[in-house]
């Protein structure tokens, strides 16, 4: 792969990364007038029992777990995926990673009830996990074309390569 689509696609599934984090931090259920952003009420769930009982009321059978394990194991998993992407930049298996990760968010967050009631911010971060999923995919793709390509060249250059024949 040409360095600087290497760059692009890094930079761009950064960029992915970190607004999916950032997002943590928005406003997502709205309560009493205000919002309670998803780090908020992971980090801090029991300030926020009345949110957990109008949930519950919502959803049936629906627990405080189904909403903390989805916002803590999917911002470390992002946030390593992102040293992945840059300490190995145009590397196979960190793309593969990334791509993973980012099709679990996808999936975490659209089966979960609980989660969907964040309406636009919900749509927002499907649309991030989708458009990084895609992204991840054609990185993939790209990444393990340009391998055979450089394989098939270094082979053809040595079938090229005359041997020395000593007299």
């Amino acid at each position: 792969m040409k360095h600087e689509t290497g760059t692009v696609v890094t930079i761009a599934l950064s960029i992915l990364i970190c607004v999916s984090l950032v997002l943590l931090f928005v406003p997502f259920y709205a309560q009493d007038g205000g919002g309670v952003s998803l780090a908020s009420y992971t980090w801090f769930p029991t300030e926020h029992t009345a949110l957990s009982e109008s949930i519950s009321s919502s959803i049936e059978g629906h627990t405080v777990s189904d909403i903390l394990t989805c916002t803590i194991f999917v911002p470390f998993c992002g946030l390593a995926c992102l040293f992945l992407l840059w300490k190995f930049r145009d590397n196979l298996v960190s793309s593969i990673l990334t791509g993973v990760w980012s099709l679990w968010a996808l999936i975490w967050f659209a089966k979960n009830p609980a989660l969907r009631l964040g309406g636009g911010i919900w749509s927002a971060f499907i649309v991030l996990f989708a458009a990084a999923s895609v992204l991840s995919i054609f990185y993939c793709v790209t990444l393990r074309r340009n391998h055979k390509d450089e394989a098939g060249t270094k082979l053809a250059a040595d079938a090229n390569k005359q041997p020395i024949s000593s007299h």
